[in-house]
C-alpha cells in the first residue's frame, strides 16, 4: 500500500471512530509532536501514548473534521484538514485549518508532526 492510501486511511478510520483501525496504520513506536501552547501539546512516543492522546483531545472537545484531503510531499504526507471543534466545557466552537506531516517508515505512520492554524485562538476558545 503507497503512503497517500495508508495516510487516507488512517483519517478515514479516525472520521468513522475506528481506533483499532488507526492504530493498524501506525508504527509501534509512532511519534507525534503537538504544538506546545495547546492543552494537550508535547511529544507523544508510541501506541499507548497516542491512545492517551486521543482520549485527551476527544475528552475536552468535539472534533468534526469538516474537509480534508492528503498530498504526497517526498519526504512525508502532507494531512490538510478542516476541523469544527467543539469545547464540551462551554459549547463554543471554533472552525480552524490544521496540517498534519506524516512520515512513514514500511508502510506504517511512524511520525506526525502537527500545526494548528491559530493555538492561541483554539485555547481561548476551547479551553
Amino acid at each position: 500500500m503507497d503512503d497517500l492510501a495508508v495516510v487516507k486511511g488512517f483519517y478515514e478510520a479516525f472520521i468513522a471512530g475506528d481506533l483499532a483501525g488507526c492504530i493498524e496504520r501506525l508504527d509501534p513506536d509512532l511519534e507525534i509532536d503537538e504544538p506546545a501552547g495547546l492543552p494537550y501539546g508535547g511529544h507523544y512516543q508510541g501506541i499507548e501514548a497516542f491512545q492517551q492522546l486521543a482520549g485527551a483531545m476527544l475528552a475536552g472537545y468535539e472534533f468534526t473534521l469538516l474537509e480534508w484531503s492528503v498530498h504526497d510531499a517526498g519526504e512525508f504526507v502532507v494531512g490538510r484538514l478542516l476541523g469544527r471543534f467543539t469545547s464540551r466545557a462551554n459549547g463554543r466552537s471554533l472552525e480552524m485549518p490544521v496540517v498534519e506531516h506524516s512520515h512513514l517508515t514500511d508502510g506504517r505512520i511512524s511520525r506526525i508532526d502537527v500545526y494548528y492554524k491559530d493555538t492561541r485562538a483554539f485555547v481561548d476558545t476551547v479551553g
